[in-house]
């Protein structure tokens, strides 16, 4: 919340009237746990000269292109895209983009020393449809999460593939749950009591529609939606960071984002919502002091 002080001062003009004026004081952000004020000015002082000192480096996430999708559970009618970013996964079937992995050297994308400072990972999805003769629409639903650290007992990963949605009697449950289906996803509530949300919409997407005009040219059109989406998300750390030494990978466990695309098709006609595929890019800043 922005505070304001309340001064007073004298107008330059012929007659002398006086003027209020407001001063912005600087805000402290929504998450901050440090203390003092002029603690937190200090700091930030000291993050702003060793932005100037320090290097700072990319580091690629795995390139991943026309990535298929997979079925919630066996026998389901909803199907699902994840990915997560770092060396584990937090869910199941969901694929690797790394990105925190940094190894010793002197290349644009190593690190010196056994400290670094990580700034955020940039990923660039593209959920492109495929081509269906006569396809009903597709609805999705793309959530981006981490883990909630403070409420997981040391030692123990949460499981996004169990724990990321909630019932309507407060219970928790995900895909893999048995009984699951996609009005489920599209419709329940998310578990943020376990996990950290950043980011749940909702969209609706068009397949190709194969049709042949009398003079039997097949053409590919698609109508009323569009036929493919791309989603820019930053996950942020602002964090630095410790590597044992020959480790590759920091002691930190808070750098585990998870990105699904839930998919469900409209209209109940029996087609299962499968006809898409999605394509990953992205870097990973972090500054080497």
């Amino acid at each position: 919340m922005v505070s304001y002080v309340r001064r007073s001062t004298r107008k330059r003009t012929t007659t002398n009237n006086r003027k209020t004026i407001y001063k912005k004081r600087t805000a402290l952000p929504a998450r901050y746990y440090g203390g003092a004020r002029k603690v937190y000015r200090k700091r930030r002082t000291v993050g702003k000269t060793l932005n100037l000192l320090g290097e700072t480096k990319l580091r690629p996430l795995d390139t991943l292109s026309e990535i298929a999708p997979v079925p919630i559970q066996i026998g389901a009618q909803a199907y699902m895209c994840a990915f997560n970013i770092g060396a584990a996964p937090i869910f199941t079937s969901s694929n690797p983009l790394n990105g925190i992995q940094v190894s010793q050297g002197v290349a644009f994308n190593e690190r010196i020393g056994n400290y670094l400072y990580y700034k955020k990972s940039h990923v660039t999805l593209r959920l492109e449809m495929t081509a269906k003769s006569n396809a009903p629409p597709i609805q999705f639903r793309m959530i981006m999460f981490k883990p909630r650290r403070a409420v997981n007992p040391s030692g123990i990963t949460p499981s996004w593939s169990t724990d990321g949605f909630l019932n309507t009697d407060g219970e928790s449950f995900g895909h893999a749950t048995l009984g699951t289906t996609g009005l489920d996803l599209m419709m329940q509530p998310l578990n943020k009591r376990d996990w950290v949300v950043y980011k749940d919409t909702k969209f609706i997407l068009q397949n190709y529609n194969n049709l042949e005009d009398p003079a039997s040219t097949p053409q590919l059109i698609y109508n009323h939606y569009p036929a493919q989406k791309e989603s820019q998300l930053n996950c942020p750390y602002y964090k630095k960071s410790y590597f044992p030494s020959g480790a590759i990978s920091p002691t930190d466990l808070n750098f585990s984002y998870g990105i699904v695309y839930y998919a469900h098709t409209l209209g109940r006609s029996g087609i299962l919502p499968n006809g898409f595929e999605v394509t990953t890019r992205g870097t990973t800043s972090f500054c080497d002091p």
